[in-house]
């Protein structure tokens, strides 16, 4: 965790959320990562596995590149208590996996 800059994290979700409500939210927990490449392999592996289950249909899954504050004290505590939420400066979607 890099403290005191800006951080870059790569997350994922089912496509289709409303970004104006995206991190709304609190209880809502999200897996991070710091490489988008990483995300993009948990997300294949995800997929791979609901396509090997007779039945299930895949979602496509949006990945996401999110721009955090700063990590200092008072943010911690706000991660803590509140989770990412409020703490999200900007966020777009990176690409979608069919």
């Amino acid at each position: 965790m890099m403290w005191g800059a800006i951080m870059i994290l790569y997350t994922y979700a089912p496509e289709g959320q409303n970004p104006e409500e995206r991190w709304d939210d609190t209880d809502m927990r999200d897996e991070f990562f710091t490489h988008l490449g990483d995300v993009r392999d948990s997300v294949l592996r995800i997929q791979q596995e609901v396509l090997s289950k007779d039945g299930l249909p895949w979602q496509p899954i949006q990945i996401e590149r999110v721009e955090i504050e700063a990590v200092t004290e008072k943010n911690l505590l706000i991660l803590l208590n509140e989770g990412i939420g409020p703490l999200v400066l900007a966020y777009e979607i990176v690409e979608t996996v069919d």
